[in-house]
């Protein structure tokens, strides 16, 4: 989980960051998730790799303003197999869930591109 919801994230970053760089304006778009900010019972890793995301978030926002516009989007509960993942006893409840393919269910975890002018 860690390398994939916080090192993909800072590494799909790196690889396009010259490139983003060298445009006039970009954007760069991480998704993270409110447990980035509020952490639940049997859920600390995910929440440790959203916490990363969300520093590693409003670190380059503060060095890469104002050329590049760096956004963070912290969907809420969506249901995901990531329960599954949890022991039963410690799973956090998901209420409110969304189902697959709502939005915040995207498999992208990182969106990278130049913002057009």
């Amino acid at each position: 989980m860690i390398e994939v919801s916080l090192l993909g994230t800072i590494t799909a970053t790196e690889v396009f960051l010259d490139q983003l760089k060298a445009a006039a304006h970009a954007d760069i778009v991480n998704i993270s998730s409110v447990a980035g900010r509020r952490a639940e019972p049997g859920g600390g890793v995910h929440a440790a790799t959203k916490w990363g995301v969300n520093g590693w978030s409003e670190s380059l926002r503060l060095e890469l303003k104002p050329k590049i516009r760096v956004t963070l989007i912290e969907p809420g509960g969506v249901a995901t197999e990531l329960p599954r993942c949890l022991r039963r006893d410690e799973a956090p409840a998901i209420r409110g869930a969304r189902g697959p393919g709502a939005p915040g269910r995207a498999g992208v975890l990182n969106a990278v591109h130049p913002r057009a002018n």
